[in-house]
């Protein structure tokens, strides 16, 4: 039916494995939380530091209002170095729930 070369069915075979093999990770990445952080190449990328980030950059994500940006950074202060964005639990009107939204935008260095 195809007149393919040698080659050209390598090439072909090729591509379907790559094809394959993406489908099987995303697949995986989809069900497994740990192999979702596992393949998250940019997990710090266009983040910030939750140590290092202002209030008003609090406010301009539009996670929270102005007064839990206010007790986040207070926390920040009192308590120095923040391990986990886990510690910011202790901030009344954070929920996991919220904490999960907030893991799209700061990250603990």
């Amino acid at each position: 039916m195809f007149n393919l070369t040698g080659d050209e069915r390598r090439a072909i075979l090729f591509l379907a494995a790559v094809i394959c093999i993406g489908i099987g990770i995303s697949f995986l990445a989809k069900r497994s939380a740990g192999v979702r952080e596992y393949l998250d190449i940019d997990s710090g990328f266009g983040k910030l530091d939750l140590n290092r980030v202002s209030r008003d950059e609090l406010l301009r994500l539009g996670i929270a209002g102005a007064k839990t940006c206010e007790k986040i950074i207070s926390l920040r202060d009192t308590k120095g170095r923040l391990a986990n964005l886990e510690e910011l639990k202790e901030v009344r009107g954070i929920s996991d729930k919220r904490i999960e939204k907030l893991r799209e935008f700061l990250y603990v260095e």
